[in-house]
């Protein structure tokens, strides 16, 4: 008897040790998701601190210096947004406006109406000091975000979305379109390697596709000051708001 009592009591530790375990392993899996859901959540790929870091040292000022890249620039608002979105009032909002330099393009009644969203404080201090006047605004804020007041004629992303969740970030957007409004997406790419179509494809799902261009020249890696530029491509595309 008293052999059965222990063998049955030995039983006992054991699933109890078992079932610790297991409720242990259980734990950790939570935690750990749990953890990993709020970067799932905040979409941006990158840290704020890391942009901040490197609008403060002057790693993007590249952009505005080279051909290619002002030519992009003024692609964006001095032609696309022109040829469609013609009404002198038309709102502009651009998500990841940087220094704001598609704002140099803009006519001084479309400046009244522009709006330019950055995940950088730095670089939202860079646009103010560099674009006074004019009646732009320039917000701090994540893609994800940010809420207007108020919907726009023209949403623009160049070279953003493929640091966030575009599938999400182009929903969200979509609603702060008026109707008929303009989508103006740039995304850059090497020379014969198209990049990031997928991104295009579900846009293209999204709205209706109205124009698209290339610019093609030669441009700097970011961190890159002592190399030799690099050929390069960006592909922008119109789509618009489906009615």
């Amino acid at each position: 008897m008293s052999a059965w009592v222990h063998f049955v009591a030995a039983s006992f530790v054991a699933a109890t040790a078992l079932l610790l375990l297991l409720l242990t392993a259980a734990t950790s899996a939570a935690a750990a998701a749990a953890a990993a859901a709020p970067a799932k959540e905040q979409w941006i790929f990158q840290s704020e601190k890391k942009w901040d870091r490197e609008w403060s040292s002057g790693a993007w000022h590249y952009q505005e210096q080279v051909p290619v890249e002002r030519s992009r620039i003024a692609v964006i608002g001095g032609v696309l947004v022109q040829l469609y979105a013609p009404q002198a009032n038309a709102t502009i909002l651009e998500v990841g406006c940087g220094e704001g330099a598609v704002t140099d393009f803009l006519s001084p009644v479309q400046k009244l109406g522009y709006v330019g969203v950055d995940i950088s404080k730095e670089a939202i201090s860079i646009a103010k000091a560099k674009r006074k006047g004019g009646g732009m605004r320039f917000v701090h804020a994540a893609a994800h975000r940010f809420e207007p007041h108020g919907k726009f004629d023209v949403v623009i992303f160049s070279e953003v979305l493929y640091y966030t969740e575009y599938e999400k970030i182009l929903d969200q957007y979509l609603q702060y379109m008026n109707p008929n409004a303009i989508v103006i997406i740039s995304i850059f790419q090497m020379t014969g390697k198209p990049k990031y179509e997928n991104i295009f494809a579900y846009a293209q799902k999204k709205f209706q596709m109205v124009d698209e261009i290339e610019v093609h020249g030669k441009t700097k890696k970011l961190g890159a000051d002592n190399k030799p530029v690099e050929k390069t491509a960006f592909r922008i595309e119109v789509l618009r708001k489906r009615t």
